[in-house]
């Protein structure tokens, strides 16, 4: 009888991936990012609109609160001054400021920018100096009040006749009014005062008091733009600093040419591209959107999203 003897199993070892086939796994893992990481972008953009937009509504209460106490929405654009002389020659500043608190007290002097009541101004004592509020700053002057970048915004004296005096440490009623809205201090920065610039951490002492605020938005480049339609009188062209083309931005129309808001106030984030643009025609049913190419990814108060959305 023929005996077989028992041989070990035989295995075989797989050679690596071959060429072609590293090449094809490849391909297939950059389709696949392909796909996946703009709609990640997708999502992650979506989710920075909405922050935006909740807070520009966040933005719309307080300005309704502030309007609640004094009768009218903040200006976006007066001058303020610390001469009553400069107050007299300035008709349309002391209407708007008249506006606000009736009795405002116009016949004397105040140092508008002295933080700490000891009456200096930039290593002067001369009250004399006058400080043109544009849009971005009246928002945040306006709904904040005195800016210390020490003691964070002050609010108005509830003195009927001298509002400002909270920011001069005079002696009166410790209840200051405002502020109405929560600024996020690491969101607020100063202004040169230079529409044809871009900076916006001047060192320029007076203008300290009176700064800017920006959207939560990464690496933004600009504020928020606020413009009044002054209780639905009609929206002035306002300065934009560093606009796309220009130095004004006239706001939003539809397509019938009535301003969008027309009777409160438009609210804007320049959006990722940190452009404003020179505003005019939004049609949301319209292809363009926007008839400006630099307002394409703005958020604002009158859109759900992004205004070429």
């Amino acid at each position: 009888m023929k005996r077989y003897q028992n041989s070990p199993p035989q295995y075989h070892r797989r050679a690596g991936f071959t060429l072609i086939e590293l090449i094809m796994v490849i391909a297939i893992i950059a389709a696949l990012a392909a796909l996946i990481f703009p709609a990640i972008n997708s999502v992650r953009s979506g989710v920075r609109v909405t922050e935006v937009r909740q807070e520009i509504s966040s933005l719309e209460s307080a300005i309704a609160d502030f309007k609640l106490k004094f009768g009218q929405a903040p200006p976006s654009r007066v001058t303020l001054h610390e001469a009553a002389t400069d107050w007299s020659m300035d008709r349309q500043s002391r209407a708007l400021i008249r506006g606000l608190w009736p009795k405002f007290n116009f016949g004397i002097d105040r140092r508008l920018s002295d933080d700490n009541g000891d009456g200096v101004i930039d290593g002067s004592d001369n009250a004399t100096d006058s400080f043109l509020l544009e849009g971005d700053q009246c928002l945040v002057f306006f709904l904040g009040g005195f800016w210390n970048p020490n003691q964070g915004f002050r609010g108005f004296s509830p003195i009927p006749t001298n509002p400002f005096a909270a920011a001069l440490g005079t002696t009166g009623p410790s209840s200051a009014v405002g502020p109405f809205f929560d600024f996020d201090i690491s969101r607020v920065q100063n202004v040169d005062g230079n529409v044809s610039g871009a900076d916006y951490a001047s060192t320029n002492a007076s203008l300290a008091f009176f700064p800017v605020y920006f959207d939560p938005l990464p690496d933004q480049q600009r504020p928020y733009l606020y413009a009044s339609s002054y209780e639905g009188t009609g929206y002035a062209v306002v300065d934009v600093r560093t606009p796309a083309t220009s130095g004004s931005f006239s706001g939003y129309v539809n397509s019938g040419l009535t301003p969008w808001k027309a009777k409160t106030s438009q609210i804007i984030s320049p959006g990722f591209d940190g452009e404003f643009g020179n505003g005019g025609l939004y049609d949301p049913g319209g292809n363009p959107a926007v008839s400006d190419n630099a307002g394409k990814d703005n958020i604002a108060n009158f859109a759900s999203g992004m205004l070429d959305q």
